[in-house]
């Protein structure tokens, strides 16, 4: 019997990927140019950040336009880095089901038939339907 299929989304897509261009043994990262705080960077958020080269992450706790300080981590010029939307790296953010008969969307498990099929789209000659009714019936 087929069934439908979850597609989990995961904060596996890091926000910021660059190199620090700033002084060695900076409690500061810097890359100049990276506008961090007008696309997305929120200390508020204590977004995961993490320093490649050096195998070190934390979390962010102050950003301007080219610099962001992490807490526990520092910097050498050339030292690469990662920053990402969530708290953790590879957290989960949200999941969805995809309907069998034609590929749609479904944002809530109940919404799926056991055969895969989204409810509102259960064939109507199909014993032991539920939530569809006949032409001419409300919806």
């Amino acid at each position: 019997m087929p069934t439908a299929s979850k597609e989990i989304f995961r904060d596996d897509q890091p926000l910021f990927q660059g190199t620090h261009t700033g002084a060695d043994s900076s409690s500061t990262l810097r890359d100049d140019g990276a506008r961090f705080k007008e696309l997305g960077v929120n200390p508020s958020l204590s977004q995961y950040c993490e320093n490649t080269t050096q195998e070190t992450n934390g979390s962010i706790t102050a950003s301007t336009s080219d610099t962001v300080t992490v807490s526990g981590v520092t910097w050498d010029n050339g030292d690469t880095y990662k920053i990402y939307r969530t708290s953790t790296k590879s957290s989960f953010i949200s999941d969805q089901w995809v309907d069998v008969s034609r590929g749609w969307k479904i944002d809530r498990d109940d919404d799926m038939m056991d055969n895969g099929w989204r409810a509102k789209d259960y064939d109507l000659d199909e014993p032991n339907r539920r939530k569809v009714f006949g032409p001419g019936q409300p919806e």
